[in-house]
């Protein structure tokens, strides 16, 4: 805080603290939307040149996988172990077919 500030009443101090944090947190949410942040999850095209925000860290994107709603697979990006991993979840039996050592494909199976 300035010397200038410090002149000011204390509601003006509080809210300019306020003002600051505030603006901190917008920053961190823009960084983490950019995917500058881990755990941020972004859709890029083939090459990965132009990532677009799809869920900040913790959030999970759903894939409806059947005719009905009701069939989904909700995908994050979450800490786990110390290490930062995939978090699949699934309305039902998650279906893993190894394409290659780094392709799959993920489906779920009904009841």
């Amino acid at each position: 805080m300035s010397g200038n500030e410090l002149r000011l009443p204390q509601w003006a101090q509080q809210e300019l603290r306020r003002l600051r944090e505030l603006v901190r947190d917008r920053d961190e949410t823009i960084r983490a939307l950019n995917g500058e942040r881990e755990g941020a999850v972004v859709f890029t095209d083939v090459y990965g040149d132009h990532p677009i925000p799809v869920a900040l860290p913790n959030q999970s994107v759903r894939f409806v996988t059947g005719d009905a709603r009701d069939e989904y697979i909700d995908v994050s990006v979450v800490r786990h172990r110390g290490k930062t991993v995939i978090n699949v979840h699934a309305s039902s039996i998650i279906v893993l077919e190894a394409q290659a050592s780094n392709h799959m494909f993920i489906s779920t199976k009904g009841f």
